[in-house]
């Protein structure tokens, strides 16, 4: 899991905590993998690719992320760039407050934001952090020029939110604190595409087939379900 900008063993995080996320628990667990691939889910997605989708890059939340408003394609990199989408799932009703999901209404046709070398990700050690501010930053100017609203999303248990792989989202920050915010994040490509990760492991590796749907991970070689 994440800590901050840190990966860490789950036993020794702070799950309360605003920036701590839990990685792929599709890979550990059965209920996180039944929910990235619940009926509903996968027949949406199956309309927007046009075939199959395929899960990676999953994110558990026991609290507001607090994460500044940002686009999924400058971390989430995936062969090509747009054939990605994410469902963010409340696993809890969520309570204004509570550091709750924000997003710009119509932010993923305000154009493209390029990095060097014609890429759409940010590469920390390549291009510095200079840039990547510059690009949070733009995309605020770019909604307001464009009189577009910041939308708070305040669901019931059970719902699910799929955003367009350009949208400019990320959490609120936590008022009460409280609250909790549990949720779950998956991203999502179409079966024949490929999460980029993957060219930096030995074939196969990272990549598993499972009877719900086809699932990659950066994090782990192998399922762990437990008795969750």
């Amino acid at each position: 899991m994440t800590e901050g900008p840190h990966i860490k063993q789950l036993k020794d995080a702070q799950v309360n905590r605003a920036l701590t996320k839990v990685l792929d628990t599709y890979m550990v667990s059965h209920h996180a993998l039944n929910i990235a691939f619940s009926a509903k889910l996968k027949r949406m997605l199956e309309v927007l690719f046009g075939e199959p989708a395929a899960v990676h890059q999953g994110l558990h939340f026991e609290v507001g992320s607090t994460q500044a408003i940002h686009q999924d394609t400058a971390y989430v990199v995936v062969r090509p760039p747009l054939a990605l989408t994410a469902a963010w799932v409340a696993l809890e009703d969520v309570k204004p407050g509570s550091g709750e999901l924000v997003y710009y209404r119509g932010s993923h046709r305000m154009g493209d934001f390029i990095y060097p070398g014609n890429r759409r990700n940010w590469d920390p050690g390549a291009d510095g952090h200079a840039i990547h501010d510059h690009h949070l930053a733009w995309l605020h100017r770019e909604a307001m020029a464009r009189g577009l609203p910041l939308e708070y999303f305040w669901p019931k248990r059970g719902t699910a939110l799929i955003w367009h792989a350009d949208l400019a989202h990320g959490g609120a920050p936590i008022i009460n604190s409280g609250y909790s915010c549990r949720s779950i994040v998956f991203h999502y490509c179409p079966a024949s595409a490929r999460p980029a990760y993957l060219e930096r492991k030995p074939s196969g590796v990272g990549a598993f087939k499972t009877p719900q749907g086809d699932c990659y991970s950066s994090y782990y070689e192998s399922f762990s379900h437990g008795a969750d």
